[in-house]
């Protein structure tokens, strides 16, 4: 009687051990699938982002070489590189405000 009292208690606690893996493993599942799909989310904005700006990058090259004369084109190409680089700072800089807030307020809601 005894052995059998020791062999069920060997078994309650081998299925404790089995349940909390089986949980852990959900755990991890869940959270493994939640982080995959923000990381795809990240990859594929970057790429539309990277994809959108190849776009950008030959319709202002275009325009440039359509309405500056091309004999001293290098002064050129750095003063609109300087003018585009501010521009683009200060949207970066405008969306990032936008996004800190919209995150404070959904961190208020919760």
């Amino acid at each position: 009687m005894a052995d059998a009292k020791k062999i069920e208690e060997l078994l309650k606690k081998q299925t404790e051990a089995m349940l909390k893996t089986q949980e852990s493993m959900h755990r991890f599942g869940a959270e493994f699938r939640s982080e995959f799909r923000k990381q795809l989310l990240t990859l594929v904005t970057a790429a539309l982002g990277f994809t959108a700006a190849l776009f950008w990058n030959t319709a202002i090259k275009d325009t440039v070489e359509h309405f500056i004369p091309q004999t001293e084109t290098w002064y050129w190409e750095i003063a609109i590189a300087a003018l585009v680089t501010v521009v683009s700072v200060f949207f970066i800089y405008a969306i990032a405000k936008l996004a800190s807030a919209d995150s404070e307020k959904s961190e208020k809601t919760q």
